[in-house]
């Protein structure tokens, strides 16, 4: 089969200190990668991730940042492996500071496995879920590694997702044959349980994916139908159309197509600088 060889690299460590090297196959969307990389990594999965490439101009982003998504911002499952640069950040539980810097090597590697990820080499325990400041103090050196306890006071705990005795197990050597044994199948179910949340979120926001893969704001498409309401209920005219493109086109229908009508007259009003006026409105609604 034909891997990308990719190295990760923690942006904020001692070089070598917290790294994986791994094989991916094929090429798949920046989704599944980033399931892939988070669990190769020990992530649990209980924030959101992201991609960024470009100085962070462009961000592969999930469902809740696409809401109010700002520029630059693309969703992450309509993109692939092939659509990233040779460098990259993968960034999980984003704003926390577990950001890696991943390289991504342009010749291909013929590799006999249907595997989808496999880990060349690495060092560091991985992700210390909610913990990131007892690592950054491990490699400042203001724990001592065979310190065994917590200090609340500097906000030195251990973390909960890795069985941790004294801090230096963070520095423990990978195995790589135990990882590699489950590593698949710990991808699968996260990518399954992941993607299972996804989905929820999204049907429970209202985000909708139009054909060009983006996504736009439901929240403004229910406040402009939300307006066209209340003027059904206040304007005569406006029920009318209603009442009439209800018949033909369905309720959704009818409102969407006065919310047209109104989006475009607003504009128009705006870009002439002219106060709302029924009877031009009326006119505009009267050609549905």
């Amino acid at each position: 089969m034909e891997y990308t060889k990719i190295r990760l690299d923690f942006k904020y460590g001692p070089k070598n200190r917290f790294y994986r090297v791994v094989l991916i196959k094929g090429n798949p969307d920046l989704f599944k990668l980033s399931i892939m990389f988070g669990t190769v990594l020990g992530a649990t999965f209980e924030h959101c991730f992201l991609i960024t490439c470009n100085n962070r101009k462009i961000k592969y982003v999930m469902a809740p940042f696409m809401e109010d998504p700002l520029p630059g911002y693309n969703y992450i499952r309509k993109f692939h492996l092939s659509d990233l640069p040779d460098n990259f950040v993968f960034e999980y539980d984003t704003g926390d500071g577990w950001d890696f810097t991943c390289k991504k090597y342009r010749k291909s590697i013929e590799y006999k496995s249907n595997k989808n990820i496999i880990l060349l080499e690495g060092a560091g325990q991985g992700i210390w879920e909610d913990n990131i400041c007892s690592l950054y103090a491990l490699f400042e050196g203001d724990i001592d590694p065979n310190f065994d306890g917590e200090d609340a006071e500097k906000g030195i705990y251990k973390p909960w997702n890795f069985p941790v005795d004294k801090y230096s197990d963070f520095d423990q050597p990978l195995i790589l044959e135990d990882e590699n044994e489950l590593l698949n199948e710990e991808c699968e179910f996260n990518l399954d349980e992941v993607l299972k949340n996804e989905k929820e979120y999204i049907k429970q926001s209202g985000l909708s994916l139009d054909n060009n893969g983006q996504f736009y704001n439901s929240r403004l498409k229910n406040a402009i139908l939300n307006v066209v309401d209340e003027q059904i209920k206040i304007l005569p005219y406006v029920k009318d159309v209603y009442e009439r493109l209800k018949s033909k086109k369905g309720e959704e229908k009818a409102k969407e197509a006065i919310a047209s009508v109104l989006v475009v007259y607003i504009y128009d009003m705006e870009k002439k600088q002219l106060n709302f006026d029924d009877s031009e409105y009326k006119k505009r609604l009267e050609v549905l």
